[in-house]
């Protein structure tokens, strides 16, 4: 099993990070002890485990993105499925529909649901928040 390490560098100043590859508790891309200061970033992390919760172990990836100043992350309770749609389909509604954090999430999700592997897939955050990106996508991708 290979798997890229990225330099915890390349997350800086990043409004999006979507990140696509194997994943675990504390690890997807860079371990979560290594995220740097974020200034307000919306993380996407379609890999296993990036959000699974472990009372005695603090460091769990989605919790240490928002500890970092991440405004939102979306990841798997366990393990999931590569390629998940859920997260272009978060994107769509964000930067083509304009829709809050929560709405563009709650909407992938019902699109993705006969797919239970997909349905390890939560959401941290405000889910009122509204991004309003100073662009918007003109063509949706179609999965």
């Amino acid at each position: 099993q290979e798997r890229y390490s990225f330099d915890p560098a390349e997350w800086k100043n990043q409004d999006l990070i979507h990140y696509l590859d194997h994943g675990s508790l504390i690890w997807a891309g860079i371990y979560s002890g290594d995220i740097p200061l974020l200034t307000n970033s919306l993380v996407l992390n379609d890999a296993c485990s990036t959000c699974e919760c472990e009372s005695y172990y603090a460091k769990s990836f989605c919790v240490m993105a928002l500890r970092r100043g991440g405004i939102g992350h979306a990841g798997a309770v366990s393990v999931a499925w590569g390629g998940n749609h859920m997260y272009m389909h978060i994107l769509n509604g964000i930067y083509y529909d304009s829709l809050s954090l929560g709405q563009a999430f709650s909407r992938a999700y019902t699109q993705e649901g006969a797919i239970p592997n997909y349905w390890m897939t939560t959401f941290l955050g405000d889910p009122t928040l509204e991004l309003k990106p100073p662009y918007l996508l003109t063509n949706p991708l179609d999965f």
